[in-house]
């Protein structure tokens, strides 16, 4: 979950994204200090690298945890897994670290480089990263995650102005494909 005062600023304008309908806000929250849950992981790692710019360049930072998203089940939202992975050094982005992470992690999952029966990355257009250095990781050609350079007006946002890299993965279809394969 997100802290209030900059919950909604923090899923949307801080990483360039429009408010959408995905966004679940929490009614009544027990503590009144969260109220919307997050649909990403993003802004959070930022704000980690932001609160760690003092230490020793390069910095690698990793999460994983659970998203919220609204869906058309009983109540009305869905979790998934995700693994989030950054990257930030002084003079290179370290674009070519992040792409060897979810290769090395398809590897180590059996997952093959194929594009209808394991995983395939396909060039995309989000905001939050700088076009043209970004794609999207399909699994069985759905896409279940991104990664690319951090755009610059993302990271001035969290005061960070060193290049970044980061990846965004939802792992549960990928630990599910694993574990079918020791069947």
């Amino acid at each position: 979950m997100c802290i209030r005062d900059s919950s909604l600023k923090d899923v949307t304008e801080s990483i360039r994204k429009k408010a959408d309908d995905h966004i679940i806000k929490i009614a009544n929250p027990k503590t009144y200090e969260f109220e919307v849950a997050r649909s990403t992981l993003i802004p959070g790692i930022l704000k980690t690298l932001a609160s760690n710019l003092t230490n020793k360049l390069p910095i690698y930072l990793f999460e994983i945890s659970d998203v919220i998203f609204k869906d058309d089940t009983e109540n009305g939202s869905r979790n998934e897994r995700h693994l989030i992975a950054l990257q930030t050094h002084r003079d290179s982005s370290g674009l070519e670290y992040i792409h060897g992470l979810v290769d090395y992690l398809m590897l180590k999952l059996n997952v093959k480089n194929h594009e209808t029966e394991g995983y395939c990355i396909k060039q995309s257009e989000d905001s939050t990263f700088f076009p043209e250095r970004q794609a999207y990781i399909l699994f069985r050609n759905k896409p279940i995650g991104i990664f690319g350079i951090v755009h610059p007006e993302v990271l001035g946002n969290f005061e960070c102005h060193f290049p970044t890299s980061l990846v965004e993965i939802n792992i549960e279809p990928l630990i599910e494909y694993f574990f079918e394969g020791d069947k």
